[in-house]
This record gives structure tokens, C-alpha cells and sequence, in this order.
């Protein structure tokens, strides 16, 4: 394993400050893990099998973070409000028939979903 794909594998894995929590991770020292990414020692070829495994058991555990914390968010594309699904539900009995002769169920049923993107923006889940 060349270092280039240790620090991929490690900051993708761990963020900058990877190398403590990668050493854990792999059940060496950090003191080995800095001489593998300064060139010191060279990485043996095997360790690309266990960082395989850890990367594989940190993506399972983000996806099931991801899965608990998922929220399902609704805006009402007339006003630009945004708020959860759960709350949107929670106010509905209050809401009275609109100026269009919408009911609070018509009114529910022209919110959209949407989510964030990667730039902060709310945008319509395709």
C-alpha cells in the first residue's frame, strides 16, 4: 500500500486528525502509524486488508447513524417555510381553509419534500 492511500483511507475514515483513531482502529501504535506516513518504514502489503475492513465497518456505522437521524423535511412552496414532517402534521389541525378554498389536508398535500444539499440549499428531493 503506497502512503498516499493510507491518508485517503485515514481521513476519509477519520477526518485531518486520523492517525491516533486509525492506530486503534488497526491495533498499532500511533508511533507506527506516523513512520508509515513519513516514509520511515514502509507499509506492509497486508494492511490494506485490514483498512478495507475498518473502512467497510465505518461506512456500516454512518449508514446506520444516517437511518436513526433521517428526518423527512416539507416546504410550503408558496411561503419558502421548511420545517419536519412530524411538525408540519403536529399544526395541521390549527390551519383553517385558505384564501383558495383549500382544506388543511389539500393544504398538507401541496408541501414538498426536500433535503439539503451539499452547499446548505434546500432542494426538491428527486
Amino acid at each position: 500500500m503506497k502512503r498516499e492511500k493510507l491518508i485517503a483511507a485515514g481521513e476519509a475514515a477519520f477526518g485531518k486528525r486520523w492517525q491516533t483513531d486509525m492506530a486503534a482502529a488497526l491495533s498499532v501504535s500511533d508511533r507506527t502509524i506516523r513512520n508509515w506516513v513519513s516514509g520511515k518504514y514502509q507499509i506492509p502489503d497486508l494492511v490494506s486488508a485490514d483498512i478495507t475492513v475498518m473502512l467497510k465497518n465505518r461506512k456500516k456505522n454512518i449508514d446506520e447513524a444516517l437511518t436513526m437521524i433521517k428526518e423527512t423535511y416539507l416546504m410550503n412552496p408558496a411561503t419558502g417555510s421548511v420545517d419536519t414532517e412530524e411538525n408540519w402534521l403536529a399544526e395541521m389541525p390549527e390551519w383553517e381553509v385558505n384564501a383558495s378554498g383549500e382544506t388543511p389536508e389539500q393544504q398538507f398535500g401541496s408541501l414538498i419534500e426536500v433535503e439539503k444539499d451539499s452547499a446548505g440549499e434546500w432542494v426538491v428531493v428527486e
